[in-house]
């Protein structure tokens, strides 16, 4: 008996979504797939999904939503059992146990993200079709089980899909739901039908589910490649492993085909930022570090293409680094270790204020420690330009009193409440960076801080390094080293930040 996976797609801009899910589910699947394509194909996105071993199957299009029009795809099936997906999923495991359930059942729905029908908003997507079918209302409500329709399967004589698709159409024509039409006509029928439920992690919300578990997930309402968005992860490492699977098609692969957020995602790691130096310090001590993270930095999307300047605390031979030397965007600097000469890490925070304060001529600079590997094959830009200092939290750093005006609009730091961005780890460390577009009040009487990844105007940094510098030569041994306790040092010494 034939089995296929199918998809249905209907214009150009799930051209992108479609791709990366067939690109996804290829790494765990090599059995059929179907694309039941209403209208036109371009010929480059065909070509690609020919190399990936997809059938397209061309069918007029259709003047019908695109969710009734789901509701029908059963009978463009030529074989005996289906499983379908919506364009917007990430296949994260294989896909055998679906077909299984399929052949033992008949018709297999997928639970959503663990959502009940007695909750909102549910619940009340069931109760509006009360005009319509109002003895399917009590049995859909007690079923419990929340249902999504992007994430199904079926047997070709299942008895359940004429009905699925009689009643969706019937909603579509009252006007029921019409952003989950389909889905809530399949959620009214499934206790009247033989039917399996997989579990939640067969569907999981990239917004609200357990993504790390989740064997499909699905980036419902648009949600794939959010900016800053730990969730979308999984779906921009597919994508950008896609481009690079196929640069023959690049050109045409690159497109956003009207995508806004995919147009964004792809402008903030692929352009130059012209005001951003990124900053790394080099000593005996954090040289094997650096000897092995540093190529892997300049080949992420997103900071190939800027500029890096390197302080050396010896000269490139001694430090095994004369690979610097091909690098076209990185220049080295040699920095003496004369100020804050404590401690092994002493000229390491010495160039990152003095070195930086002396030689970064960008308004903005970033600090990349030696010890930092990239956890991504691509970089995302945060909002930085409007910060004084922009990063993560890590720990806490007391400023002083809470009266102390701190200046809440300088400093930009990641919350536990807010989607982080991890794109950088520290060794043996997870490093979760910045995601919180809410600027952090400074005034509480602990705030978090960290200082292995972050972006500050430079502006600032040379006039920390000359409040740092009187009367000592940079030497403060009562000033903790991180970037957020200088800062703190800065505020309780009342200097003025209006400047800024």
């Amino acid at each position: 008996m034939s089995e296929a996976v199918f998809y249905l797609n209907r214009g150009t801009k799930c051209y992108p979504r479609l791709l990366t899910s067939v690109f996804s589910l290829r790494k765990y699947y090599h059995g059929n797939i179907v694309l039941i394509q209403e209208g036109e194909l371009h010929y480059a996105i065909a070509n690609v999904l020919s190399k990936l071993g997809v059938e397209v199957r061309t069918v007029p299009e259709s003047t019908e939503s695109i969710l009734t029009r789901k509701s029908s795809i059963w009978r463009e099936m030529k074989e005996d059992h289906a499983m379908y997906l919506d364009s917007d999923t990430i296949i994260c495991g294989p896909i055998n146990d679906f077909f299984i359930w399929i052949k033992e059942r008949g018709f297999v729905a997928t639970w959503f993200t663990g959502w009940s029908t007695m909750n909102v908003p549910v619940r009340a997507r069931i109760e509006e079709w009360k005009i319509i079918v109002p003895n399917l209302i009590g049995p859909a409500l007690e079923y419990r089980r929340a249902i999504n329709s992007g994430v199904q399967g079926w047997c070709k004589n299942a008895p359940i899909l004429v009905e699925y698709e009689r009643l969706t159409k019937q909603g579509a024509t009252a006007g029921c739901n019409r952003r989950v039409v389909d889905e809530i006509a399949l959620q009214l029928l499934l206790p009247h039908h033989s039917h399996h439920l997989a579990h939640h992690t067969w569907n999981t919300s990239a917004v609200y589910g357990d993504i790390n578990n989740a064997r499909i997930i699905h980036y419902h309402g648009k949600k794939h490649c959010i900016l800053g968005s730990e969730r979308c992860a999984p779906w921009k490492h597919h994508y950008l492993d896609l481009l690079a699977s196929f640069p023959e098609s690049a050109v045409e692969l690159r497109k956003h085909w009207g995508d806004r957020r995919l147009k964004r995602f792809s402008i903030n790691i692929n352009r130059r930022r012209q005001d951003v130096t990124v900053v790394a310090a080099v000593n005996a001590n954090n040289a094997a570090h650096f000897r092995r993270n540093f190529p892997n930095w300049v080949r992420l999307q997103g900071l190939k293409k800027q500029r890096f300047l390197v302080f050396t605390s010896e000269s490139e031979r001694a430090l095994k680094i004369s690979f610097l030397s091909k690098y076209r965007n990185a220049r080295i600097v040699r920095w003496p270790h004369k100020r804050m000469s404590e401690g092994r890490n002493g000229f390491v925070f010495s160039a990152f204020v003095f070195g930086v304060s002396k030689h970064v001529k960008t308004t903005h600079w970033m600090r990349l420690n030696s010890d930092e590997a990239p956890k991504y094959i691509w970089w995302e830009w945060p909002d930085y330009f409007n910060y004084l200092i922009t990063g993560r939290s890590w720990g806490f750093t007391f400023i002083g009193e809470k009266k102390d005006v701190a200046s809440s609009k300088n400093c930009r730091l990641d919350d536990e409440h807010f989607t982080p961005k991890t794109s950088f780890r520290r060794i043996c460390d997870p490093l979760d960076f910045w995601g919180n577009d809410k600027r952090v009040a400074l005034s509480d009487k602990f705030v978090p801080s960290n200082a292995i990844c972050c972006i500050e105007q430079t502006n600032f940094t040379r006039n920390m390094a000359i409040f740092l510098d009187r009367d000592n030569e940079g030497k403060r041994s009562d000033i903790s080293q991180t970037t957020i306790d200088w800062y703190r040092s800065l505020v309780k010494n009342k200097l003025d930040f209006s400047c800024y």
